[in-house]
Protein backbone atom coordinates (compact mmCIF):
# COMPACT_ATOMS: atom_id res chain seq x y z
CA UNK A 1 0.00 0.00 0.00
CA UNK A 2 0.78 3.50 -0.98
CA UNK A 3 -1.08 5.20 1.94
CA UNK A 4 -2.45 3.73 5.05
CA UNK A 5 -6.38 2.10 4.69
CA UNK A 6 -9.07 3.95 7.12
CA UNK A 7 -11.85 2.17 7.85
CA UNK A 8 -14.14 4.48 10.01
CA UNK A 9 -16.52 1.63 11.75
CA UNK A 10 -16.66 -0.64 14.76
CA UNK A 11 -15.64 -3.63 15.25
CA UNK A 12 -19.28 -4.84 15.29
CA UNK A 13 -19.95 -3.37 11.79
CA UNK A 14 -16.75 -4.47 10.14
CA UNK A 15 -18.14 -7.63 7.40
CA UNK A 16 -17.95 -11.09 8.35
CA UNK A 17 -16.24 -13.55 6.28
CA UNK A 18 -18.99 -14.30 3.87
CA UNK A 19 -17.05 -13.28 1.23
CA UNK A 20 -17.33 -9.40 0.91
CA UNK A 21 -14.53 -8.49 -0.22
CA UNK A 22 -14.51 -4.61 1.25
CA UNK A 23 -11.32 -4.60 3.56
CA UNK A 24 -9.30 -6.13 0.49
CA UNK A 25 -11.00 -3.31 -1.51
CA UNK A 26 -9.72 -0.71 1.17
CA UNK A 27 -6.08 -1.53 0.70
CA UNK A 28 -6.38 -1.82 -3.06
CA UNK A 29 -7.50 1.20 -3.37
CA UNK A 30 -4.60 2.38 -1.03
CA UNK A 31 -2.36 1.08 -3.48
CA UNK A 32 -3.60 2.89 -6.42
CA UNK A 33 -0.76 5.23 -8.47
CA UNK A 34 -1.15 9.09 -7.11
CA UNK A 35 -3.43 8.72 -4.20
CA UNK A 36 -3.59 11.40 -1.71
CA UNK A 37 -3.67 10.85 2.10
CA UNK A 38 -5.27 7.59 2.51
CA UNK A 39 -8.12 4.95 1.30
CA UNK A 40 -11.36 5.83 3.32
CA UNK A 41 -14.32 3.70 4.24
CA UNK A 42 -17.48 4.63 5.73
CA UNK A 43 -19.16 2.49 8.34
CA UNK A 44 -21.86 0.81 5.89
CA UNK A 45 -19.02 -0.24 3.33
CA UNK A 46 -19.08 -3.31 1.44
CA UNK A 47 -17.99 -5.00 -1.80
CA UNK A 48 -18.22 -3.06 -4.67
CA UNK A 49 -16.98 -3.62 -8.24
CA UNK A 50 -12.97 -3.17 -7.60
CA UNK A 51 -13.71 0.03 -5.30
CA UNK A 52 -15.60 -0.56 -1.93
CA UNK A 53 -18.98 1.02 -2.08
CA UNK A 54 -18.70 3.53 0.98
CA UNK A 55 -14.75 4.20 0.03
CA UNK A 56 -13.29 7.63 -0.63
CA UNK A 57 -10.16 8.00 -2.48
CA UNK A 58 -8.42 11.19 -3.76
CA UNK A 59 -5.64 10.82 -6.71
CA UNK A 60 -2.99 13.72 -7.53
CA UNK A 61 -2.34 13.64 -11.51
CA UNK A 62 0.50 15.11 -10.94
CA UNK A 63 1.64 11.99 -9.08
CA UNK A 64 0.51 9.32 -11.23
CA UNK A 65 -3.30 9.45 -9.98
CA UNK A 66 -6.26 9.36 -12.41
CA UNK A 67 -7.65 12.79 -13.55
CA UNK A 68 -11.42 13.40 -13.43
CA UNK A 69 -13.57 11.21 -15.52
CA UNK A 70 -10.96 8.52 -15.91
CA UNK A 71 -12.56 6.93 -12.88
CA UNK A 72 -14.30 4.18 -13.50
CA UNK A 73 -18.02 3.68 -13.19
CA UNK A 74 -16.60 1.02 -10.64
CA UNK A 75 -16.05 3.62 -8.60
CA UNK A 76 -18.99 5.90 -8.79
CA UNK A 77 -22.64 6.31 -8.16
CA UNK A 78 -22.42 3.43 -5.85
CA UNK A 79 -24.34 2.71 -2.76
CA UNK A 80 -26.61 5.96 -3.04
CA UNK A 81 -29.52 4.55 -5.14
CA UNK A 82 -28.36 5.89 -8.28
CA UNK A 83 -29.44 5.42 -11.48
CA UNK A 84 -31.79 5.74 -14.56
CA UNK A 85 -35.50 6.61 -13.54
CA UNK A 86 -38.67 5.65 -16.07
CA UNK A 87 -37.75 8.50 -17.91
CA UNK A 88 -34.14 7.60 -18.53
CA UNK A 89 -33.30 10.72 -16.39
CA UNK A 90 -30.50 9.87 -13.40
CA UNK A 91 -31.49 10.01 -10.17
CA UNK A 92 -30.18 9.77 -6.57
CA UNK A 93 -31.18 9.16 -3.28
CA UNK A 94 -29.87 9.48 -0.31
CA UNK A 95 -31.08 9.73 3.15
CA UNK A 96 -29.36 11.13 5.95
CA UNK A 97 -30.80 10.98 9.39
CA UNK A 98 -30.13 13.92 12.03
Amino acid sequence: MRVPGIICSTRALLPGPDGDRSLEQVANVAALPGIVEASYAMPDMHGGYGFPTGGVAATDPARGGVITGAIPKAATLSGLRCGRDETGRWSCAVTIDV
